[in-house]
């Protein structure tokens, strides 16, 4: 059941955390900031927050792509834009991560010049 995707797509923006965390099932855990805002209603006021994007690494995902979690890393130390390319699958076990959304490779944004 967790071959079957509810969807998959591309995010971008910059990593802002990762981390391998868990107490029984230690897993990759990130945030990806994108650019822009949200809007945000709390205590009865509309505010407007940074848009971040929680991610998690399946292992399986990780051994299909060995350079992923170096990648990630290399990326969060330079500050650099990035892309994710995720899947988010039907069912998610625990043990697989904390989000339901995983990120299956790293690409370089690519930034045009006019």
């Amino acid at each position: 059941m967790t071959d079957y995707e509810i969807s998959n797509g591309i995010v971008c923006g910059k990593i802002i955390s990762y981390s391998r965390a868990g107490l029984f099932w230690k897993t990759y855990e990130g945030a990806l900031l994108c650019n822009g805002l949200k809007p945000e209603y709390r205590n009865g006021t509309n505010i407007s927050v940074a848009n971040t994007i929680k991610f998690s690494l399946d292992e399986n995902d990780i051994i299909k792509n060995a350079s992923l979690t170096q990648q990630i890393e290399k990326h969060l130390l330079l500050g650099s834009d990035v892309c994710l390319k995720y899947r988010k699958p039907l069912i998610k076990y625990p043990w697989q991560g904390a989000t339901n959304l995983f990120v299956k490779e790293l690409v370089e944004s690519l930034k045009f010049e006019d």
